[in-house]
């Protein structure tokens, strides 16, 4: 048996009706379907809240359909960014990782909690770095413009030149 349908009246500002009528949401064209959907988002959004692997779920749908969207458009140019690809996928993956850690941390943070924060985000970023460094060991990188990583890498390399010398110093010194 389904359910009866609610009739809400609803009394909103000029500038709130203008909001709606122009809010852009592709399966909603009435105000009630756009009502509608804002509830649904809501409600989802409160089940992330309460269900941390959907949060892992939600960041993979958003990066797989702009993934998606970006593989249709490079097979339409015979095109190919391993760049883009890796960056999109490592992107989805860490703003699921930090969505769940977040969802499990309440104010005020531990001494603990904020060196686990920071060994989880130094991890991925170098994660992110090595990687893309990765794409400048062949002459010409994997990306739509094949001399991109080269051209952006000097001074990564030069920095971690520099890190090289503080680091080996730094060992002599503490042995």
């Amino acid at each position: 048996m389904t359910q009866k349908s609610i009739s809400l009246s609803v009394r909103l500002s000029p500038e709130d009706a203008s909001a709606l009528a122009t809010l852009n949401i592709p399966e909603a064209s009435t105000p009630s379907d756009k009502i509608r959907t804002l509830i649904r988002r809501a409600k989802d959004g409160e089940a992330l809240n309460n269900d941390p692997s959907a949060h892992l779920k939600s960041a993979e749908n958003v990066m797989t359909h702009l993934l998606s969207l970006i593989q249709q458009a490079e097979q339409e140019k015979k095109q190919h960014s391993e760049l883009v690809s890796y960056f999109l996928q490592w992107l989805s993956n860490t703003t699921a990782h930090f969505r769940l850690i977040l969802s499990d941390l309440e104010p005020p943070f531990s001494d603990k909690h904020l060196n686990e924060l920071e060994l989880e985000i130094a991890a991925r970023q170098f994660l992110l770095l090595e990687n893309t460094l990765r794409l400048a060991v062949t002459g010409k990188s994997p990306c739509y413009d094949p001399n991109l990583i080269v051209a952006n890498s000097k001074t990564t390399c030069d920095l971690a030149a520099l890190v090289a010398k503080h680091i080996q110093k730094h060992e002599e010194n503490h042995g």
